[in-house]
Order: structure tokens, then sequence, then C-alpha cells
């Protein structure tokens, strides 16, 4: 089983409030070529899994253009993606799900999961591919890291 992490794209400075927050024009267009160019490495979500903050809910649809048969679920528990999360998305029983997260709280999963000395530290758009025993894992390996996707 996979388990996709990745940060929103590229949102406007400043809104209303935070949760209000679009994406630029510049991360909309950039949230569908990464969407491109996962979907050309043969990266395949079974469901497109974000928060309700605006620009979470934004990328989400960017993705579902080129992955249209994963379903978007919309959880309040991506905005802190703590292990909890895992718990939440298991008995979801989604296959490979592609979770759409926020800072600092997405980078500090997939840190956690990648048992690396490195924290994974993740801009708008970075990615993570982690191979996955189950969910919530017990085991998980990086097998795909995109800190900076073009």
């Amino acid at each position: 089983m996979h388990l996709y992490l990745m940060r929103h794209s590229v949102a406007e400075p400043t809104s209303t409030t935070d949760f209000e927050r679009k994406l630029t024009a510049q991360g909309v267009e950039k949230a569908e070529l990464v969407a491109q160019q996962l979907l050309q490495r043969g990266v395949s979500p079974g469901a497109i899994v974000h928060s309700p903050l605006v620009r979470s809910q934004q990328t989400a649809l960017a993705f579902r253009k080129y992955f249209p048969a994963a379903p978007l679920i919309e959880l309040q528990e991506v905005v802190t993606a703590s292990s909890s999360l895992f718990h939440v998305l298991g008995s979801g029983g989604w296959k490979d799900p592609l979770v759409i997260g926020h800072n600092p709280s997405i980078s500090m999963l997939a840190s956690a999961l990648s048992d690396s000395d490195k924290p994974l530290s993740f801009h708008t758009c970075s990615f993570a591919a982690f191979e996955v025993n189950q969910l919530p894992p017990t085991k998980a390996k990086l097998i795909q890291w995109l800190p900076h996707p073009e």
C-alpha cells in the first residue's frame, strides 16, 4: 500500500482569514504540473484527502483533473496532520491515499515516517511517497521524495 503526502500549492500571502487563502494563478498552474508529473511517474492515488482550508481544496481539485477516479475526501484532521490522521485514513478504507496538507504538520508527519536523521522540509507542492504496511503504519519506507517539484 502507498501513502502519498503533499503540501498545498502556492497560496496568496494574505486574505480575510487564513482559512480563506486561495491559490494564486501560479499555484493552480504548479499544482496541475505536479499532478501531470506524478501521473507520468506512475503515482495513482485511490483517494485525494484534503483539509477544509481553501488552498488545500483548490490543490485537490487541480489534482482531480489528472486522477478523476479518485474521490475527494475533506477531513478536518488534515489541518493538524498528527498520527490520529492515520487512524481516520485506515478506518476510511481508502487505498493509496494522497493527503494534501499544511506546514508544519505535514513536514513533521513525513519526517516521522521517513525515519531519517534529516527532516523532510515541505515547500509548496513538495511530495513524498511512502510504502506502508497498513494504516496506521507500523512500517514505512520513503520511496519517492520531491522537495521542489517543477
